[in-house]
């Protein structure tokens, strides 16, 4: 791309108009599928940027509807298209009085941003828009078209999760790249772990001081020392059936999450971070027979391993890929320096980004401003660097340039 070229995209990213967008976003709490405050400014911001916006009617259930915004920089034509897309919402708000900065208040100090959803994942949707903004405002003509789509219910209460992303691709919107803006610490992930949720469900009999029942708790407990340690590597040859990667160092891995017990039934949810070669089935038929294990001869002893859905499937895209090479070639430039690469910028987290794969997006990568940790983003005082906001929105603004051509 030409230097003069670059200096004028680089120069229409406005530091101020990025961090006011970042706090207006912060001060509209929106968690999972209470979004519609947030996609409504969202639209109204877009559409004055000069996008054209399609407010996405999402149903949710009988009782729910939610909305969602696509924002697009029509390009002349004769280029490739590119989707920036991050969800706009977050689960609940733990202990805010642990809170030095208020959650909802965007206070901005030692430049940072503070406040509940600055970087999962508020911070990447500011920079897409951001940097769409700026490429109108440059009088900058893309040849493919850019489209920004902050989509509602990521997170698992809503129907299983991804319910916004997977809308999205269901309602016809296509592109030939994607770029997931979770937050990555700007590293681009080119290689994401996939995810199988499932209920693992155990039925007894009562007992009573003089009738011995199933004693659920014990084996509970004996599942739990069998699965391993939550946040574990499963090694390989033990229970879970699959065949190790280079570049999946360190998966799959277990992680736990909540557990319903009574006197006659119990149940404990988890999710195992797959990688290629495990399907939904292989992991199910592997629980299934470690719940068999725990029977302990009890008659009376019932299980069922659940797979809840959605699930998403590993994938990994190749670092010689035009997109990839765009995006590192506009970190580069903006950061001075390469950025890192493959499964390290999101360890074990997933993204939207399978669903864009299966609706048949194959050039999808992850890469968002702030981190993974050890500042979690659901901590308090959970915040985000100015500089790396800013810089976000200029690599974005750079890599669609670069991707979709510029007349």
């Amino acid at each position: 791309m030409p230097t003069a070229l670059t200096d004028r995209i680089l120069a229409a990213v406005d530091e101020e108009r990025v961090v006011a967008l970042e706090q207006a976003m912060v001060r509209i709490p929106s968690f999972t599928l209470e979004e519609n405050r947030l996609a409504l400014y969202l639209a109204k911001y877009m559409e004055a940027a000069g996008l054209e916006v399609e407010l996405q009617a999402v149903p949710v259930s009988d009782e729910l509807v939610g909305v969602q915004p696509v924002g697009r920089l029509r390009g002349a034509g004769g280029g490739p298209s590119l989707l920036l897309s991050g969800h706009m919402d977050y689960i609940g708000l733990e202990d805010p009085e642990r809170w030095r900065h208020p959650p909802f208040a965007a206070a901005l100090e030692g430049g940072f941003i503070y406040g509940r959803g600055t970087k999962d994942e508020k911070g990447g949707i500011c920079a897409a828009v951001a940097a769409a903004e700026a490429l109108a405002r440059s009088g900058i003509r893309l040849k493919g078209d850019l489209i920004v789509a902050p989509v509602m219910g990521h997170k698992t209460r809503s129907v299983g999760g991804g319910i916004g992303a997977r809308h999205l691709m269901r309602s016809g919107v296509k592109a030939d790249a994607a770029i997931v803006t979770e937050n990555s610490g700007l590293g681009i992930a080119t290689t994401c772990v996939g995810r199988v949720t499932a209920r693992l469900h155990m039925q007894g009999a009562a007992g009573s001081f003089d009738v011995r029942g199933t004693d659920l708790y014990g084996r509970l407990a004996r599942l739990i020392g069998r699965l391993g340690p939550h946040f574990g590597t499963v090694p390989r040859g033990t229970w879970l059936t699959f065949e190790p990667h280079a570049s999946y160092a360190g998966f799959p891995m277990l992680v736990y999450g909540a557990v319903a017990i009574a006197e006659r039934r119990c149940a404990l949810t988890l999710n195992v971070r797959i990688v290629p070669g495990q399907t939904a089935a292989s992991v199910q038929a592997d629980l299934e027979r470690v719940l068999e294990e725990v029977r302990g001869g009890d008659p009376h002893y019932r299980s069922q391993a659940e797979v809840l859905h959605p699930v998403r499937y590993p994938h990994t895209i190749s670092t010689d890929d035009a997109l990839v090479q765009a995006l590192a070639a506009a970190h580069g430039q903006v950061r001075g320096e390469p950025p890192e690469t493959g499964l390290a910028p999101r360890r074990g987290a997933v993204a939207d980004s399978w669903f864009f794969i299966e609706s048949g997006i194959s050039r999808t990568v992850v890469y968002g401003p702030g981190t993974l940790g050890p500042d979690l983003p659901d901590a308090p005082d959970e915040r985000i660097a100015v500089k790396d906001l800013v810089d976000c929105a200029r690599i974005y603004a750079l890599t669609a340039a670069t991707l979709c051509g510029t007349v």
